[in-house]
């Protein structure tokens, strides 16, 4: 049986409204049937997403439409499409995301120059969801495009954190057991982080591969919600366990996953953690309490004295949500 070189796989709930345009963008791209597989990994949706997927894949042979029995999240989804693929690299697109024009046989080429590579990274664009027109070109001008272990690229320069980002070899993620966590918001870091640090082979290429979709009110968004809020601490931990896991064989591997612990870290108690009431954070400083010894002095006191840093935020609570309005005006 000859496999194909992608498998695409695209997780969707309640995605009615974008999915067409998903699946159209990619056989719209000129591949050969054989050159690429989709997966739908329906997620109990509970709008007309499995009547359009059953549409949608009665017109294309290799296009396969699973359904979960119970809710999984992005996570779960992406899983189950891995379980099921056949093809040699792993492409991950979300449901309101779409390929740009002409770009998968580039992305193809770029696989077949480098047998064996366990991750390619590339490149993106921001649209506006409204109106579909460029909110922002993103480009990763320090990523080098030489081939290097994915250690060295974690210590040499920022990895961004969305798996949609990367074409991973199915084999390097199989062998590894790398997976999502499944059931939880914000399931996409420690798996980039860890598949990332793990990778044997990593290369860069300055190709803009898919348009991301920006909503003005995007599911994603935390602002005061304790559940989500939490879910970022549960991240953050993952993270740190991934830290110390990788330092007992590769000790600058696991500091540059503990950078991107800290800083996430950080980011939660300074964006979020502050718009919870004083008992919730409290609870949640005392819950995820960073290990010791710890270079960051807001993460110290967090570690020695939770109480003592809860009340901080606390009493610094008008003082931050100030600096939030400026900084979500200057982002508009």
């Amino acid at each position: 049986m000859t496999h194909p070189l992608l498998s695409i796989i695209i997780p969707v709930y309640n995605g009615e409204g974008f999915i067409t345009k998903c699946i159209d963008s990619i056989y719209n791209q000129g591949l050969a049937p054989d050159e690429f597989e989709v997966i739908c990994v329906d997620d109990c949706s509970t709008d007309a997403t499995p009547r359009v997927l059953h549409e949608l894949a009665a017109l294309r042979p290799n296009l396969t439409v699973l359904r979960h029995n119970v809710n999984k999240r992005q996570g779960g989804g992406r899983n189950t499409g891995v379980r099921a693929a056949q093809g040699r690299y792993i492409v991950y697109i979300d449901c309101d995301d779409y390929f740009v024009p002409g770009v998968l046989p580039k992305l193809a080429a770029e696989l077949r120059k480098d047998d064996g590579l366990d991750i390619l990274m590339y490149d993106y664009c921001e649209v506006d969801g409204s109106n579909g027109s460029v909110r922002k070109a993103c480009s990763y001008p320090l990523s080098p495009t030489r081939k290097m272990s994915g250690s060295e690229y974690m210590q040499s320069q920022p990895v961004p954190w969305e798996p949609w980002l990367y074409a991973y070899r199915r084999q390097f993620l199989v062998g590894e057991n790398i997976t999502f966590t499944e059931g939880v918001r914000f399931e996409d870091t420690d798996y980039v982080l860890r598949s990332t640090v793990e990778a044997a082979t990593i290369r860069f290429v300055p190709l803009v591969v898919l348009n991301r979709t920006i909503y003005a009110e995007q599911t994603t968004k935390v602002n005061n919600d304790l559940n989500k809020i939490t879910d970022l601490f549960k991240l953050s931990e993952r993270t740190r366990q991934l830290a110390a896991d990788t330092t007992k064989s590769d000790p600058a591997g696991g500091e540059a996953v503990m950078g991107h612990y800290r800083f996430m870290f950080r980011t939660n108690v300074t964006r979020y953690l502050w718009r919870l009431p004083a008992g919730d954070i409290v609870k949640m400083l005392r819950t995820y309490r960073p290990t010791l010894p710890q270079p960051d002095r807001m993460m110290r006191l967090c570690a020695k004295h939770p109480v003592l840093a809860a009340s901080g935020l606390i009493a610094a609570k008008p003082l931050l949500a100030v600096a939030h309005k400026i900084y979500s005006l200057r982002k508009k």
